[in-house]
């Protein structure tokens, strides 16, 4: 026991996670309060536990999987350039357009050697076709960002 804990404190960073909020923010990366905010395993693969072990329970949903495995290692690597964002519920956020649509990773303020930046968006979608709409939505907002796909790599736009 006192070795897995060791090994934890020294490859760890001292805490693990088992879930990240991910909170809505604005067009500046700031926290919009009082608005909901999503949860994510730190694990993805934990999704899959309650249908293995009951069946009748509806498969997991793909989208939101490869959702929460992004958002995760967003949020970490945040973390490792900026110590303390995960913990401070800082290193992920989801924005709503003015329209509704809403993009999985907005833009948040990093530190960068110069001075401050913006993450690129990313939306997430589990998809081999039909994605282009959701690229719409965030070169609409953003001019750039990225479209996770299931298989599609197409360089041909800005999104």
């Amino acid at each position: 026991m006192a070795l897995t804990f060791n090994w934890c404190q020294q490859n760890c960073s001292g805490h693990s996670f088992a879930s990240i909020w991910c909170h809505r923010v604005d067009d500046r990366g700031n926290r919009v309060p009082g608005a909901q905010s999503k949860c994510y395993l730190a694990d993805p693969l934990l999704a899959w536990v309650g249908p293995r072990l009951r069946s009748g329970l509806n498969r997991p949903n793909f989208t939101q999987l490869s959702e929460a495995a992004i958002g995760v290692k967003l949020a970490r690597s945040i973390d490792l350039q900026e110590p303390g964002r995960w913990m401070a519920d800082d290193s992920i956020g989801y924005l709503r357009t003015g329209s509704g649509n809403e993009v999985d990773f907005a833009p948040i303020p990093l530190q960068s050697l110069a001075n401050s930046a913006m993450s690129v968006p990313i939306e997430s979608k589990w998809v081999s076709k039909g994605w282009r709409a959701d690229a719409i939505t965030v070169e609409g907002k953003f001019s750039r960002g990225i479209v996770a796909t299931q298989n599609i790599v197409d360089l041909s736009h800005p999104v």
